[in-house]
């Protein structure tokens, strides 16, 4: 048997090189259609990419609930999360060792080592969050809620207090008329706080859109025109019994000027 020529050998591993990156290929198609939403057994579940001014701890607890409710292999999670980081949680994922990259809890490790909020951080967010101009109050009691639990990380025994401060920063966190409307209520949970201000918001944001009614004016009055004969100056009216003297003989007047 003769040895093979370098073309033959050179041929041979560009072979066995184009059949692994085939293979490499399909693994990878395979992988992200599972992350786009092919998971098998008729689940189905859309994971976008993760945006710049994301929180990636919340974005990575939802990869995470995604991939327990569509069974997912827990060994293929972090070669499925990786593409899916953005940002400083990406470059916080690439940095680690080849050999813990593709593992998702060293991923997770690392993004919240890197980038993640602590206690503190979650506490001023708790603070800072107001109601803007377009927001719903429901959405503002969820990332109230949500804040406060990573910042207090409340036992069930501290349930009721919990709550307490939740109503509280949510009435201190929506616009003055509607907080004073909620007070009055009184309201007892969050819940009913939130009711309330959608309410209030609803008739307030309805009577700013509707045109105001304005008055329909009456009819303008024509008067009837004037008499040839009103117009036509008035001789000056005599009075009975007086009339002008008339001047000494020795005294002229010339142009109206008395010269003696």
């Amino acid at each position: 048997m003769t040895a093979p020529t370098p073309l033959e050998a050179l041929g041979r591993v560009l072979a066995e090189v184009s059949a692994a990156s085939q293979q490499q290929t399909q693994v990878l198609q395979v992988l992200m259609g599972r992350a786009a939403g092919t998971t098998g057994a008729g689940a189905t579940a859309a994971m976008q990419r993760m945006a710049e001014a994301e929180d990636p701890q919340t974005f990575l607890d939802v990869f995470e609930a995604t991939a327990t409710s569509c069974k997912w292999p827990e060994d293929e999670w972090g070669i499925i999360l990786l593409p899916l980081l953005a940002g400083e949680a990406h470059r916080a994922a690439l940095s680690l060792p080849a050999a813990a990259r593709l593992q998702f809890s060293n991923q997770r490790r690392a993004c919240l080592d890197r980038v993640g909020r602590n206690p503190e951080d979650h506490r001023r967010r708790f603070r800072a969050l107001r109601l803007g101009l377009k927001d719903r109050p429901f959405i503002l009691a969820q990332q109230l809620r949500d804040a406060a639990t990573r910042w207090l990380q409340p036992g069930e025994p501290d349930r009721r207090m919990f709550e307490l401060i939740l109503l509280e920063q949510f009435i201190d966190s929506i616009p003055a008329r509607t907080a004073a409307w909620v007070r009055y209520h009184r309201p007892r949970d969050l819940e009913a706080a939130v009711t309330l201000a959608e309410d209030h918001l609803a008739v307030q944001r309805e009577a700013t859109t509707k045109p105001a009614e304005r008055p329909t004016p009456s009819p303008r009055r024509r008067l009837a025109p004037p008499e040839e004969a009103a117009l036509e100056p008035r001789p000056r009216e005599q009075v009975p019994g007086w009339a002008i003297p008339a001047p000494p003989p020795h005294v002229h007047t010339v142009s109206g000027i008395i010269t003696l």
